[in-house]
């Protein structure tokens, strides 16, 4: 039995000398894609100017040979070019990921393209229709194969379109119109807060439950601040009445109020008054100010 290590299998790509890397092509072709994109469309716009040109800008027999030259650049409005080199420039621009940043211009060209294509086509169907119209069997083999290709033409261009609509859908406008509105209605846009339901029909008869509706007024006819219960509103909690707050009393104060002033005397009169006699007892008080009787003070109980 032997115990040396199996020799290593050669790798076939490394041995065959030119071999390409993989991928490549594929590195190749997304080097390429924009500059055949653009040719492509290029090539399809000198053709269809060339058809153009050949249709309209001759100068003999312009209105007697314009349905033979109907027949004739019928093919280049509506032919395989036409309808082939647009459709192959828009897949390399879109197909093939990642999507070209030039995507949007060459959808543009392309739609342009066969619109012109369908323009110019109509109208050379309609004037190789009348230039076989004499013969019925060239007539009628002429606009169904014509027929046959404004079909494809236009299968290309739908296709074209709905992968424009894809890539760059449209962005929606916003509508917003501020009318006239009723009072108590918000704005369009503006949101709206909950407000309280009305019940439906005529209101009960009799006096409201309790806790509801104004306060009661006392006998002295001032009304007490009694809280009310009111429903809250959907969707916030119930307020909490606030406890009523008893009057402080407070004691009246003792106040001198002056006397009046007696009238002032003649000098005569004064002279020749005699002095009155003073009586023993407690001095009156005086007429200037006169003292608010006070309450006596109670005597401290005895032990």
């Amino acid at each position: 039995m032997s115990t040396l290590p199996p020799e290593p299998f050669a790798d076939p790509s490394a041995a065959t000398p030119g071999a390409a890397a993989p991928g490549a092509g594929r590195t190749v072709v997304h080097a390429m894609r924009q500059p055949a994109a653009a040719a492509l469309l290029l090539g399809n716009a000198i053709f269809l100017f060339l058809g153009v040109s050949d249709l309209l800008f001759t100068i003999d027999g312009w209105f007697s040979q314009f349905d033979n030259r109907s027949a004739y650049t019928f093919g280049t409005f509506v032919g395989l070019e036409s309808i082939a080199l647009p459709l192959i420039a828009v897949l390399l621009a879109t197909y093939v990921q990642p999507v070209l940043p030039q995507a949007r211009t060459v959808l543009a060209v392309a739609l342009a393209e066969y619109a012109v294509s369908a323009f110019f086509g109509a109208i050379t169907y309609l004037g190789a229709f009348v230039s076989a119209l004499p013969l019925v069997r060239p007539t009628f083999d002429g606009m169904v194969g014509r027929a046959v290709w404004f079909g494809f033409l236009a299968l290309a261009a739908l296709m074209v379109f709905r992968i424009f609509r894809a890539l760059y859908p449209p962005v929606p406008k916003a509508n917003i119109s501020y009318g006239p509105t009723v009072y108590g209605r918000p704005y369009p846009g503006q949101p709206s807060y909950p407000t309280r339901p009305t019940p439906a029909g005529p209101p009960p008869a009799g006096p409201p439950p309790a806790g509801f509706g104004p306060a009661a007024p006392q006998p002295g006819g001032s009304p007490v601040d009694v809280p009310t219960a009111e429903m809250p509103a959907p969707g916030y909690p119930a307020a909490t009445p606030a406890a009523a707050t008893p009057p402080v009393a407070f004691p009246e104060p003792t106040v001198r109020m002056p006397a009046p002033a007696a009238p002032a005397e003649p000098p005569a009169a004064a002279s020749a008054a005699a002095p009155a006699p003073t009586a023993t007892g407690p001095a009156a008080p005086s007429d200037a100010t006169r003292v608010m009787p006070t309450l006596p003070t109670p005597a401290p109980p005895a032990e």
